[in-house]
């Protein structure tokens, strides 16, 4: 040791401090090791005579040296020193006996969908973390539960710190009544069967608990948490026939850890599932967040009705990390439709004299509540050796765009921006973001002369920077933006002129690309065939973005050429000539996959060549715009409040009627008619503006979003 650590002062009560690990003895060495342990009383006006009678006592482990040659985890990562910190690799076969013993270095390994994954168990001294920190600016502890099949790594709340016995968020039921089966359930259906129970359309009491606290203490450490871990809320039946109100059963749960004392960390049907990401599971959760299982419990050292003084239980000092009150606290795993009527979970329990016992509660019971969380595999690690006086940490995650851009604009009024959307809203702003949704997410978008949503990025051919001006977020988390040329005072702010088709008279050339002629849908068929100004936007993007930028767009973002239409009389109207011009209602939504362009197919209809297009007439209302009302909004104004095109008009991607067959397409107008929202036949010829979505992974640089200092973004990270 080069430097002495400080004993905890706390009376009688018994403290655990790792002082030193990691020392190796050399294989077939003769050389004698010896350690000293010096006590320095320091010299300080602090009453030390709560020291006098104490006794220090140590141990010593010796374990096997061992390198985790398969270690699955990146170097430098959390994970990836965690395996090398416990190379100490065992298996554990029998669990019909409690597991106490305490250890330093040591991970038990066990299989979750035939993934290796690996465990803490017994009275386990080096698996604590610290990670974020709650409403109150207090710092969070939480002890690791295992590695996942997606490598994350499971954490269990341990409160604010690690000699806490109040290890808890809240104390509630499960669900506040107890008198069907389905309410077993982490979220629960209708019910009758099973398979309705398993329809997952209501939250459990302890979910909003626990969504509640999250969102309170939480929502800003989102970005570290993998999304596609599974937390099981297993209702397979393992005994007995389901029933809804009839006789009695039991859940696989408690045929395997009460019969059998034989643990899984699988997690059979995809409706119990638990993950935010549906590609792993069912997709339900609102937050990356729930609760630990029985069966972890049981691969961690308890057992059914014994006691089991194991990591889980023990805080810091030795004793309950939970000692109030009842001192129990609720595990996800359903155990049982109880003969009485009334369903039944796992718990764990430390009610007067025992030490952690797996045991089961009725679900209108209320109990503690402590959170479980699962930290992505990639994470930095920052310093700790997972002792509680040095736990790991993580290194913080650098700022995405959109994280900087919702941190930097603090308010973010909801519904509709500034007076409504039958007036035009001009007003100057900055720190102003206004919400709306798109396929029910959740997007921010500016509104009024905002001065603050200005972005540097990429560079033309001819080596000049160019500027955009954020419209919006979109709904995978992709920032959009609005092309606006070589500086924030340009005037010509359109890579060229173009109409929407060099023809007229039919109406599929409304189109951003189509597939026939002679109706709409004939166009949205096959759509092969782009259009005059898709071409003009391809061409500029293959020349000035793809070589070196196409890396940080979206190819997942959504814009809509929206097709939808009704009839009236000769006319035909479509979507947005509805919204905008007859009831003022702008939506980000997209009706018809058909009219989704994306350069993925996953999210639409993949028509794009390059991930560009243009901006919408829903776009221009949200952010301030009127049907044929003058809007000296942002999207109108340079950084010197004026015209950014001039004189010259250009188009919007949204259809807005045909008459006549002469079909005509949304405009903004220059400087003749200030940001008047109108419309032009398809083959007028206007300023074309494209607009692209950088990736919702990609990195904040610098910047405040002014025309002085717009925002800038960093080399994409890996995998991103």
């Amino acid at each position: 040791m080069t430097e002495f650590k400080d004993m905890p002062k706390d009376g009688e009560n018994t403290y655990d401090l790792v002082i030193a690990r990691g020392i190796t003895i050399e294989p077939g060495s003769s050389n004698k090791q010896s350690y000293t342990l010096e006590i320095k009383y320091l010299d300080s006006t602090e009453d030390q005579s709560i020291d006098m009678g104490s006794t220090v006592t140590g141990s010593l482990y010796i374990v096997e040296s061992t390198t985790n040659e398969n270690n699955p985890y990146t170097k430098g990562t959390l994970g990836y020193k965690i395996m090398e910190d416990n190379s100490n690799i065992k298996t554990r076969t029998d669990f019909s006996t409690t597991y106490t013993d305490v250890n330093i270095g040591t991970m038990y390994k066990a299989k979750e969908d035939n993934t290796d994954v690996y465990y803490f168990a017994g009275d386990a001294r080096n698996n604590w973390v610290k990670f974020g920190k709650n409403a109150n600016n207090q710092d969070l502890y939480w002890r690791i539960i295992r590695t996942n099949k997606d490598n994350s790594v499971r954490l269990l709340y341990h409160g604010t710190s690690p000699e806490t016995e109040e290890a808890y968020i809240d104390n509630f039921t499960i669900n506040l009544a107890a008198n069907n089966s389905m309410y077993v359930g982490y979220m629960y259906g209708t019910s009758g069967t099973l398979a309705n129970n398993r329809l997952n359309t209501n939250n459990s009491s302890i979910k909003d608990k626990i969504d509640t606290w999250y969102e309170k203490n939480m929502t800003s450490y989102t970005k570290y948490l993998s999304t596609t871990a599974v937390y099981c809320n297993d209702r397979e039946v393992g005994s007995g026939t389901y029933s809804a109100t009839g006789d009695e059963f039991y859940y696989a749960g408690y045929t395997r850890l009460i019969t059998n004392k034989t643990p899984s960390y699988d997690c059979t049907v995809t409706e119990d599932k638990f993950t935010v990401d549906s590609s792993t599971g069912n997709g339900k959760l609102t937050y990356p967040i729930a609760l630990m299982t029985a069966d972890e419990v049981s691969y961690a050292g308890g057992l059914w009705v014994e006691d089991a003084a194991t990591w889980y239980y023990l805080n810091n000092k030795g004793t309950s990390s939970i000692n109030t009150d009842i001192k129990e606290w609720w595990l996800m795993t359903p155990a049982y439709w109880h003969s009485s009527k009334i369903a039944v979970a796992f718990k764990v329990s430390s009610y007067e004299n025992r030490k952690a016992q797996l045991r089961v509660q009725r679900v209108f019971d209320g109990l503690y509540i402590r959170p479980v969380i699962s930290l992505k595999k990639d994470l930095i690690y920052k310093s700790g050796d997972g002792s509680a006086s040095k736990p790991y940490e993580v290194e913080d995650m650098p700022d995405t765009l959109s994280e900087r851009l919702l941190s930097d604009k603090s308010t973010r009024p909801s519904g509709p921006r500034g007076t409504g959307f039958d007036k035009v809203y001009t007003e100057n702003n900055t720190k102003t973001l206004y919400t709306s949704t798109e396929d029910s997410k959740t997007v921010y978008y500016f509104a009024g002369n905002a001065t603050d949503n200005w972005v540097k990025f990429g560079k033309n051919e001819s080596n000049q920077d160019l500027y955009w001006r954020i419209i919006r977020t979109n709904s995978d988390g992709s920032v959009r933006l609005l092309y606006h040329g070589t500086s924030t005072t340009a005037t010509d702010t359109y890579i060229g002129t173009s109409g929407f088709h060099g023809y007229i008279g039919d109406i599929a050339y409304l189109s951003y690309m189509y597939g026939s002629l002679g109706s709409i849908s004939n166009a949205r068929t096959n759509q092969t065939n782009s259009s005059r100004i898709k071409t003009t936007i391809d061409n500029w993007y293959k020349d000035n973005l793809n070589t070196n930028y196409g890396k940080y767009l979206s190819t997942t973002a959504v814009y809509c050429n929206d097709r939808t239409y009704t009839v009236s009389g000769s006319d035909t109207r479509f979507g947005a000539y509805t919204r905008l011009y007859t009831n003022k209602t702008p939506s980000y939504d997209c009706a018809t996959t058909e009219d989704k362009f994306t350069a993925d197919s996953s999210t639409g209809n993949g028509k794009l060549t390059y991930p560009i297009a243009l901006m919408t007439a829903d776009e221009v209302s949200f952010a301030g715009g009127v049907w044929l009302t003058r809007a000296e909004t942002w999207y109108y104004k340079n950084s010197a409040n004026g015209s950014s095109t001039g004189e010259t008009n250009w188009l919007l991607l949204s259809p807005f009627a045909c008459y006549e067959s002469r079909p005509r397409v949304f405009s903004v107008d220059g400087s003749s008619s200030p940001g008047l929202l109108g419309n032009y036949d398809v083959i007028s010829t206007h300023g074309v503006r494209p607009a692209i979505s950088l990736k919702s992974c990609t990195l904040y640089s610098t910047g405040d979003g002014s025309a002085s200092d717009p925002y800038t973004i960093k080399e994409t990270p890996s995998g991103c």
